[in-house]
């Protein structure tokens, strides 16, 4: 038995001994391994249980050892792996007999194949510098205000800003941290002129509508890409005469990686027809030129159906919305929402969220996705999640993106800290969505209520007014039953999706 696994160690490390002249070591170490359990008397049979021997302790530490230190040498050899593109030369020789007077050239133009470029090269920007070249160019090749969607550290929107002259930029991110250095360009007030920082959902509404390019490296999900396409792809334009471009990372094949199911919704971009053509590639970014427009509510419909049939059940198959949204109130449809979302950037697994009647399961999308299951427990009463929100507000509204899980019905609901309810709404999340029931308590006010189903998750807003500023209130969302209860045995197979919540300040 040991020898066999001292082989299936051998062999793993053989995989990986290619090129790597640092680990022979650890070679010379596997075989003097090898020659010692090849020592060891055995048999096919397993034998008989008997003290192991100090020997045979050591042996079994040491291949541990080997084991270990094989783990920490493929992991970094995939971190400085340097590889080149499947089509590098081609490209090469493109960037340079394009080149009119290559005295002029641009430094992106040389920097994608004359530097060597792996996944070391990651500090404040999450990108290979061949990468960052397709980014740097798409912005020099067109004109008018750029989206980002997903800024991290902040170093995609640097390189941005430092290759887009005087122009708007709009970046999106749901939970961004900045170093030193992004707060340092970030503050200047030459940037501050130009730069309008969302943190937020790209699921949620941004006020600006129109782009000349968008780079889009946020949620990396099926769901999250097709939905950021179904947003903002309509939304880019032609300005002083230069092409629309969008540009997605992660989206190429190449031999270091990619992300598949980034990668699937481009190529369905792409395989639309007179609606994209790629037109420039290095590592796994891609840039895209937009052709046409596309059905907004067609690509509101994709989700990854194979992923969401593990949630099905009898008398709940996965979700083929047929009414993709409600009908709003047209006044209130138009409501500026503020910045800040009062509920912080915790997900639901933050301890200021309250578990009734339920457990917290992570969904694993993507590890960049935020969605969580509120799965029931088999207790009878509630089953929801509830959070105390600061407000001190009199106008506010609430967004939850939600997913029944083998329930129909979920009710949101705002509530004073006494548990009182002041103002809910049941949505009737299935095929044919309808808002059920709305209801508000003396001395509070619905102002709009409604819902767009995109991409996996309906989404569910809920705006009040009261006659007084609330401190603060009671945020949830609850599960109902088959005959609309909010009290129930629960089932641990049932329950809702949560992708993200926020509450805003209306003015």
């Amino acid at each position: 038995m040991l020898k066999e696994s001292v082989r299936n160690v051998l062999a793993r490390f053989g995989l990986s001994l290619h090129r790597r002249e640092s680990i022979h070591r650890l070679f010379r170490e596997l075989e003097r391994l090898r020659r010692i359990a090849s020592t060891v008397p055995g048999s096919n049979e397993p034998p008989p249980a008997r003290a192991t021997s100090a020997q045979n302790t050591d042996l079994h530490a040491e291949l541990s050892q080997a084991k270990e230190a094989l783990d920490w040498y493929e992991e970094r050899r995939n971190f400085f792996r340097l590889t080149e593109d499947y089509d590098a030369r081609a490209k090469e020789k493109t960037i340079i007999a394009g080149a009119s007077r290559f005295g002029h050239i641009d430094f992106a133009d040389l920097a994608c194949w004359i530097f060597a470029s792996s996944l070391s090269n990651h500090r404040l920007i999450h990108q290979r510098i061949d990468e960052t070249t397709v980014l740097w160019r798409s912005v020099k090749r067109t004109a008018g205000p750029i989206l980002e969607v997903g800024r991290a550290a902040g170093g995609s929107t640097i390189a941005i800003l430092g290759s887009s002259g005087d122009r708007n930029v709009v970046s999106v991110d749901r939970a961004p941290t900045y170093p030193e250095m992004t707060k340092a360009v970030f503050s200047r007030p030459d940037v501050q002129s130009r730069l309008k920082l969302y943190s937020q959902s790209s699921r949620e509404e941004i006020a600006e509508r129109e782009f000349g390019m968008m780079f889009i490296d946020g949620d990396h999900s099926y769901e999250g890409v097709c939905h950021d396409i179904a947003t903002f792809w309509n939304c880019l334009k032609s300005f002083d005469g230069k092409v629309p471009l969008a540009v997605f990372h992660d989206a190429a094949d190449n031999p270091i990686g990619y992300v598949p199911a980034v990668k699937r919704a481009c190529d369905e971009l792409i395989g639309e027809g007179r609606v994209a053509r790629v037109v420039d590639s290095w590592g796994s970014m891609l840039a895209v030129e937009k052709l046409g427009d596309l059905d907004q509510d067609r690509w509101y419909a994709k989700e990854d159906r194979g992923f969401w049939r593990r949630y099905a059940g009898p008398g709940y198959p996965v979700l083929s919305p047929r009414t993709i949204r409600s009908t709003r109130d047209p006044a209130a449809a138009a409501l500026a929402k503020g910045l800040t979302n009062l509920l912080g950037e915790e997900n639901l697994d933050d301890p200021s969220w309250i578990k009734v009647g339920t457990d917290l399961d992570i969904v694993f999308l993507e590890a960049d996705n935020p969605v969580r299951f509120v799965r029931e427990t088999p207790t009878a009463g509630e089953h929801k999640v509830e959070k105390l929100v600061p407000l001190g507000l009199s106008r506010f509204a609430i967004t939850m993106f939600l997913r029944p899980v083998r329930r129909k019905v979920l009710r949101l609901a705002v509530r004073a800290p006494s548990g009182a309810p002041m103002a809910e709404a049941d949505f009737a999340l299935v095929d044919d969505c309808r808002i059920e029931r709305q209801q508000a308590a003396d001395g509070a006010r619905i102002i709009d209520c409604g819902f767009l189903y995109g991409n996996g998750f309906f989404r569910c807003d809920l705006a009040v007014e009261t006659l007084a500023r609330l401190p603060s209130a009671l945020i949830s969302v609850a599960a109902l039953d088959e005959s609309g209860s909010p009290r129930y045995n629960g089932s641990p197979d049932s329950g809702f999706m949560v992708n993200l919540a926020s509450v805003r300040e209306l003015p």
